[in-house]
């Protein structure tokens, strides 16, 4: 999974150079998912989970093309953007558990389902103090909105300490159902950020629907139109936010 055989990186982007060279970082999938055994452990030595299931490399479509990852044997890894990669774990049938049941945060939570995590390697913030991005989730969640929550952890792999990571509930149809709607069968639409093609789950039927009526006229009635379909609310608790933070590369690479 983590493995790139030959290949150079003219302008810091790997490319092929033989017949015989690959990058599996580069591609996504479930193809290039991988089954392991995973076990998650609280402070106190609790045990939280202990399950096989899917892995699989997590980075955007600019981060994937960069990664080198020639330092996998060390302990812990570098804390480089090019050398410590994120991950997302899956839970299915196929595995033996569809999904976990983790108290990952306590009261904070009315859910303990989980199907997806994301174990975060940092990347905007690799370096200590490696607290941003889960301490204005943590805030974000404390203004009313719907944050993603998680924990800072230790990864072990085969037993070998690889750093701090931060593994934190993941932004796809399972975690939204849990947290929006009592439906386990509702449908959501999930966009992220990855040029033309920002289709993460289901379509953007009402995405475009939505920014059609905020590019229409500036009337009351248009206005009215908007507040039917658009949480202004929410949106203005994630500006302001984001500006007392004096957070960066957002908001285009946000989630929707």
């Amino acid at each position: 999974m983590l493995a790139i055989n030959g290949g150079s990186y003219p302008n810091r982007q790997w490319r092929p150079s033989g017949k015989t060279d690959y990058n599996n970082v580069i591609n996504r999938g479930r193809a290039y998912e991988r089954p392991i055994h995973a076990e998650y452990y609280f402070q106190d030595g609790t045990a939280g989970f202990r399950s096989d299931v899917g892995l699989r490399i997590a980075a955007s479509s600019y981060s994937r093309p960069r990664m080198q990852l020639t330092q996998t044997s060390a302990s812990p890894w570098p804390d480089s953007g090019v050398q410590k990669p994120s991950f997302n774990l899956y839970f299915r049938d196929d595995y033996g558990n569809p999904s976990v049941s983790l108290p990952l945060n306590g009261p904070a939570r009315t859910f303990s389902g989980y199907e997806r995590f994301r174990i975060r390697a940092g990347k905007n913030d690799i370096r200590n103090p490696f607290i941003i991005d889960e301490l204005f989730r943590r805030l974000s969640h404390k203004m009313g909105n719907g944050a993603s929550l998680g924990v800072i952890n230790s990864l072990y792999v085969n037993g070998e300490l690889k750093g701090f990571y931060n593994m934190v509930e993941r932004l796809r149809e399972p975690f939204f159902q849990s947290l929006h709607s009592t439906d386990s069968n509702a449908q959501w639409d999930v966009l992220q950020y990855e040029g033309n093609d920002n289709i993460a789950e289901g379509d953007k039927t009402v995405w475009d629907d939505m920014i059609s009526r905020l590019n229409a006229a500036i009337t009351t009635q248009n206005w009215e139109k908007v507040l039917e379909v658009a949480d202004v609310e929410n949106m203005a608790n994630y500006y302001l936010l984001n500006i007392y933070g004096a957070t960066w590369d957002w908001p285009h690479n946000s989630y929707c």
